[in-house]
């Protein structure tokens, strides 16, 4: 036992002989931090510490997000017909989710198709274009996600029909129960996961659920990548530790915004019912935190006639709360910005003068007060408008969430320390409002009680998923309550907190500067290689994809980070961890992308085969001769690049070996004989001709010679 552990227990049961009662170590530790965190000079909460430690966690903003706050740069907007509601990005028409609708049947059509039936043999090829006949625009989300991950299977992974049946067998029927009519493109990473456990956290033997598990995140990860579907926040089976969790980041800063609005009213045909609609949705999102499934289900009497105008997500015939926690209320007229206030309000007032009757939605048609509005049609109006506004930053609906829930995270800080104008700017209240909210949200003097208090306002039972999945500035503020902390430390907490080495430890002592405002410009100065200064970018009203500047590749890192990006990781976030500009990525990813894409005159993959038709990298090499020639063939290209007329006919070169050869016959085709050698003189320089082998084919009229083949 340590003295450490002598000093707890020593205080620990001096205070229990006085109190006269039993005291754990646990009860001791959260009534010192109880204390401690009131004490006069202390200003670092102990859910901060909990982070830096490690034991919480929590994700920070990508670089590019943060470039974006900086810069506040508004590109040009195409988006100007309301037709996007319908339209845009993969979303399509969903049925209007009554109380009393018509069951799905696609798990017994697929399970009909699949069952082997011994009286009437079928090929494979039947099958697989009979599961594809499913796949129609009229099905559910639910429905289309689940036929087309079978077909997947089928088609592309080349899994046996047996294997496509044992899936559906075991996540199809409970998928469909729980998935059915829900808006699944608008749902973030907690909705997933959320609606996944609701089907695991059933009575079922652990093999049975380890399995079930296993699919569900199959099933997702493919809809990730065809769909375009959020990320997990965490793993469906808690023993996988090798599961890598990913968190959308984004930050909707005001400029961006008030301009989305804009952009909303300036759909010129729309009447003045939608747009204040739109609007109106959009501002309470952004505002309150809400999900857009909460938003969507509010009906009038769920929005109290007081001057704070609190929310109440309830259970109702239109949908349910994602978990017990969701049940809750939340103000909303004092979350509103000054400007937003007139807008929301006409709206409300118009809904309460058209019901009948409270139970009427606050959002919904304007032919039916029965039927909800299409959440994702606005989800893909969101992300469209938003990337072209932002110059090419993906957001999604749910980052409405992302930035309501972190601006609070600031209130919550903004009296105990200095935010910097960047934050500051985030935060469109006056000093009077952030006291009400704070009041509203919080309370008064319960500084150890605010994370707690936003969790519920979050709908979670806990601070540990808003930490984790939705507070993005967390990093922030631990360095802003550190450089403003004088409270000294003790060698052990130098190293635990500050990762201090005993020569920096030795030194601030010598000094007498064992605090952490000392240790700011010490680890401001560490970090000086992996910063780079910020350039301010000059207005335009340009499309940025045609402004990037002309750079220079990189093989092994742009090998490295496309790696990454196809296991799923987001490009844009990888920026950092490879202190490589994000323009450069986006190119290299852009280029990957146009590769995959070529296409023969029968539309099939030219570079790519269909079990790889989701990657952007081709297949890794066999083994390490492969890998010789890779990089004996790269140092000759690099010699190329110094002779101008040389390295135009490798460009030829490259262009014409990409068009002529397909991922499943090897080959290079030529007809023509001028070509070949003019392909052979820089081809022998990359490798010699006793590499190269030559397959002569010769037309049936052997008179003519004009139609002869070869392929190398």
């Amino acid at each position: 036992m340590d003295d450490s552990s002598l000093f707890i227990n020593h205080y620990r049961a001096k205070v229990a002989s006085q109190l006269d009662i039993k005291i754990s170590r646990t009860l001791f530790r959260d009534g010192a931090a109880a204390v401690t965190e009131n004490q006069t000079g202390v200003n670092l909460p102990q859910i901060l510490v909990e982070y830096i430690t490690g034991r919480k966690h929590s994700a920070s903003l990508p670089l590019c997000y943060w470039k974006r706050l900086y810069t506040k740069q508004i590109y040009g907007c195409s988006a100007e017909n309301i037709n996007l509601l319908k339209t845009a990005s993969n979303a399509k028409t969903r049925p209007v989710k009554r109380l009393k609708s018509k069951p799905s049947t696609i798990v017994n059509k697929l399970k009909k198709i699949l069952r082997k039936d011994l009286a009437r043999h079928e090929s494979r090829a039947v099958i697989i274009n009979a599961v594809k006949q499913l796949i129609t625009p009229d099905l559910d989300a639910s429905e289309d996600l689940l036929c087309r991950w079978l077909y997947d299977h089928l088609a592309h992974k080349k899994n046996a029909v047996s294997t496509a049946e044992r899936y559906l067998t075991a996540i199809g029927d409970e998928w469909i129960a729980e998935a059915y009519l829900e808006p699944l493109d608008t749902f973030d990473g907690e909705d997933f996961h959320t609606l996944y456990l609701s089907i695991l956290n059933r009575r079922q033997s652990d093999k049975n659920r380890e399995f079930k598990a296993d699919r569900l995140f199959d099933m997702h990860s493919f809809a990730v990548l065809e769909l375009g579907f959020a990320h997990l926040p965490f793993s469906l089976n808690a023993e996988n530790k090798k599961t890598i969790i990913h968190i959308s980041a984004a930050i909707i800063d005001e400029p961006l915004f008030l301009e989305l609005l804009a952009v909303v009213k300036r759909l010129y045909d729309t009447n003045t019912r939608e747009a204040l609609l739109l609007q109106t949705f959009l501002i309470m999102a952004y505002r309150t935190g809400l999900r857009p499934g909460e938003l969507a289900k509010l009906r009038l009497k769920d929005i109290e006639p007081s001057p704070e105008g609190f929310l109440y997500p309830r259970n109702n015939r239109f949908g349910k709360n994602k978990t017990p926690a969701a049940l809750r209320k939340v103000p909303l007229f004092p979350l509103l910005a000054e400007h937003e206030v007139d807008t929301v309000n006409a709206y409300i007032n118009e809904r309460r003068l058209e019901q009948k009757s409270l139970s009427e939605l606050l959002f919904c048609t304007a032919e039916n007060s029965a039927e909800m509005i299409n959440t994702s049609s606005i989800a893909g109006l969101v992300s469209s408008v938003l990337y072209d506004l932002s110059g090419g930053l993906e957001y999604r609906l749910y980052h409405m969430r992302h930035s309501a829930l972190s601006r609070m995270q600031l209130i919550l800080h903004r009296d105990l320390v200095e935010l910097p104008p960047v934050l500051q700017a985030l935060i469109p209240y006056s000093d009077e409002q952030v006291d009400e909210i704070l009041t509203l949200i919080v309370g008064r003097s319960r500084k150890r009680d605010r994370y707690s208090a936003l969790a519920a306002m979050a709908g979670h039972s806990s601070p540990a998923m808003t930490l984790s999945t939705y507070l993005h500035f967390t990093d922030c503020l631990v360095g802003l309550h550190l450089q403003a902390n004088q409270r000294p430390f003790d060698d052990h907490l130098g190293k635990a907190l500050f990762g201090l080495n005993p020569h920096r430890i030795a030194l601030l002592k010598k000094n007498k500067a064992m605090h952490p405002q000392e240790t700011y410009a010490y680890s401001a100065k560490k970090l000086l290689r992996y910063t780079n200064k910020l350039k301010e970018q000059p207005p335009t009203s340009e499309n940025p994809e045609y402004l990037i500047p002309r750079q220079n590749s990189h093989y092994i890192i742009s090998g490295a980070i496309l790696e990454k990006i196809q296991d799923g990781q987001s490009y844009d976030e990888l920026a950092t961890f490879y202190q490589c500009d994000e323009q450069r990525i986006t190119a290299w990813y852009q280029t990957a992308v146009a590769l995959r894409g070529l296409k023969t005159v029968k539309g099939t993959s030219i570079l790519f085969p269909l079990a790889r038709r989701h990657q952007i990298l081709p297949a890794a090499p066999n083994n390490s001769y492969e890998k010789q020639d890779i990089e004996e063939g790269l140092h000759a290209i690099r010699n190329l690049r110094r002779n101008p007329l040389e390295l135009t006919e490798f460009k030829w070169l490259l262009k014409y070996a990409l068009l002529n050869s397909t991922s499943s016959r090897a080959g290079i085709r030529f007809t023509d004989p001028n070509i070949f050698k003019r392909f052979m003189s820089i081809a022998s320089q990359l490798y010699p001709w006793h590499r190269w082998k030559i397959l002569l084919q010769m037309p049936l009229n052997r008179q003519s010679l004009t139609g002869h083949v070869v392929h190398i």
